[in-house]
């Protein structure tokens, strides 16, 4: 699925807010090319996110990503 939009209409408090909607048990996948770990984790913060599988990566290259992937299995990925 892709999600468009202008920049800083929403689209990652979106995907967070899907994030922790998601079975707590799965693990998944958070990549984030822009936003470093502490802006994601205090956006997580402010919205009360509470799942705890999310795994973050702050990456751009696509060969990265694939070895993270393949390495921690995540049954959701979203990259951002």
């Amino acid at each position: 699925m892709l999600l468009g939009g202008e920049p800083g209409i929403g689209k990652s408090t979106l995907i967070l807010q899907i994030c922790d909607k998601f079975p707590i048990k799965e693990n998944i996948l958070y990549v984030s090319g822009e936003e470093s770990a502490e802006q994601i984790k205090g956006r997580a913060d402010r919205l009360k996110v509470k799942n705890e599988n999310i795994i973050f990566l702050g990456e751009t290259d696509i060969d990265n990503i694939e070895l993270a992937i393949n390495e921690k299995k995540p049954s959701l990925v979203v990259l951002d």
